[in-house]
């Protein structure tokens, strides 16, 4: 099934309807899995690496983040 987003979207109208108790009941009554993608090794641990770069890097860069947003707005408002 191709719709992705549009689905998960009547789903969650179905349950607001009524049609079904909740989200859970409304997955498992409509959603199949039909293929399981296993994660490649390699890129696991090449994120796992990027990860925690990243995890270094926002404590360091967050009090810095009003001063970009601000330029931002600048940068929008010319």
């Amino acid at each position: 099934m191709d719709e992705g987003p549009a689905y998960g979207a009547a789903l969650l109208a179905a349950v607001g309807a009524g049609v079904f108790g909740s989200v859970r009941e409304a997955a498992e009554a409509c959603v199949r899995v039909q293929s399981v993608v296993e994660p490649d090794p390699d890129h696991v641990r090449r994120y796992d690496e990027a990860y925690a770069v990243y995890r270094q890097l926002y404590p360091a860069l967050r009090p810095v983040f009003p001063a970009i947003a601000r330029l931002a707005a600048q940068c929008k408002g010319q």
